[in-house]
């Protein structure tokens, strides 16, 4: 099937840059699946508001105030470190295994920088899906993952440089 014709550079590209077509889908399941615990920890302080104090409460309640507002940033900020940190080597590890790539570090680099960016679009996808419809949690869960996965597979197949 060789037409004799040279392929665009933007074909070439495309062929490059994700070497691992085979593989991705696997990249993104475990990346997915890594990502979910934490998934469902950030998905548990949404919709994200800030708790400030009331200004005309008593001690106790801006005390409550305090703690409640702390414990809902505690919580939405392990969810974000966790969700990345786990979807993102989830993907790492599951590439890894299966055809190693040329730059071990660049794999790993490029899919927790891909699961950092795919988790900043979960948060604010699942956000806005947490206040238009706060009755779906497994959609939301899935679509937040899927995110997050997407990214971290995504982020390997760019970093790794292709398959050795």
């Amino acid at each position: 099937m060789d037409s004799g014709r040279e392929l665009p550079p933007v074909a070439k590209l495309g062929a490059a840059a994700i070497h691992g077509d085979r593989r991705a889908g696997l990249e993104m399941l475990f990346g997915s699946a890594g990502a979910l615990a934490p998934q469902m920890l950030l998905d548990a302080t949404l919709p994200f508001t800030w708790v400030e104090p009331r200004e005309h409460a008593s001690d106790s309640d801006q005390t409550k105030d305090i703690l409640v507002g702390g414990v809902q940033k505690l919580g939405f900020a392990i969810g974000v470190v966790g969700t990345t940190t786990l979807g993102g080597l989830g993907a790492w590890q599951t590439g890894d295994l299966l055809d190693k790539p040329r730059s071990r570090t660049g794999a790993m680099i490029g899919s927790l920088t891909g699961a950092a960016i795919g988790t900043a679009g979960s948060v604010l996808v699942t956000n806005w899906m947490a206040q238009r419809w706060p009755e779906r949690y497994w959609l939301r869960l899935t679509v937040g993952s899927t995110l997050v996965g997407l990214g971290a597979s995504l982020g390997y197949q760019v970093g790794s440089g292709g398959p050795r």
